[in-house]
């Protein structure tokens, strides 16, 4: 994806105050927008309550080497690489890796739990809007974005996608919204180079074990660094 195409979003967000404010689920009243990182993290500790998760022990760092990923892993997971592909070069204006493309399905060991994970290659257009009613914060993301999740209605899968807020204008005056990206993806920097992820995660367990299930999922994606 064109780091380009994403200065574009942010510039829109900062000029978003003229555009009308779209349908979504107001910030918790704990998220103040104007001292973002002190206050997202509050908003954090209220949306997402402690959760049991397997030991420190237990985990263990893998790596993606084909990108340069690193996270970590409840030890009987597995992770597997799937739908490997040459990098397209036909169009200069996609960025050049110089190397493979590839998805990757991260599992637990009764297949009950299956986590997608699909950096993107080559170029797409990004944008931003209102994030679902369902929306949990995660953590920070830089100065001024966060991690979330949210529920898929079409698929039922949970996505993770960063989002940024924006101040919007509407006959009633000024709301504050936060904004997820389309198509919704992670995004990872390092020098001269941004990384877009695509992240899906699918829960076919016992009910009662969802809540669990989804601790421990937020804590890989969470993990997840290019270095």
């Amino acid at each position: 994806m064109k780091p380009g195409c994403w200065l574009t979003l942010f510039g829109l967000l900062l000029i978003a105050q003229g555009c009308a404010a779209l349908p979504t689920k107001e910030i918790p009243s704990t998220l103040d927008i104007a001292s973002q990182v002190e206050s997202t993290l509050t908003a954090i500790a209220v949306e997402i309550p402690p959760s049991p998760t397997p030991a420190t022990s237990q985990w263990q760092t893998q790596k993606i080497d084909l990108f340069g990923f690193t996270l970590d892993l409840p030890q009987n997971w597995t992770i597997t690489e799937t739908n490997r592909r040459p990098e397209s070069t036909d169009d200069p204006m996609f960025p050049i890796m110089g190397h493979d493309c590839a998805d990757y399905e991260i599992a637990n060991p009764d297949g009950s739990e299956r986590l997608y994970i699909n950096p993107i290659c080559g170029y797409a257009d990004g944008s931003g809007d209102a994030c679902p009613l369902d929306t949990v914060l995660l953590e920070t993301r830089g100065e001024t974005g966060v991690l979330v999740r949210y529920v898929e209605e079409s698929s039922g899968r949970y996505i993770f996608s960063e989002a940024r807020f924006a101040t919007l204008l509407d006959r009633s005056g000024e709301i504050k919204q936060m904004l997820c990206f389309r198509p919704p993806v992670m995004v990872f920097e390092i020098p001269n180079f941004t990384q877009f992820v695509q992240v899906e995660y699918q829960f076919s367990g016992a009910p009662e074990n969802r809540e669990v299930a989804l601790a421990i999922v937020d804590r890989i994606v969470t993990s997840l660094e290019l270095r």
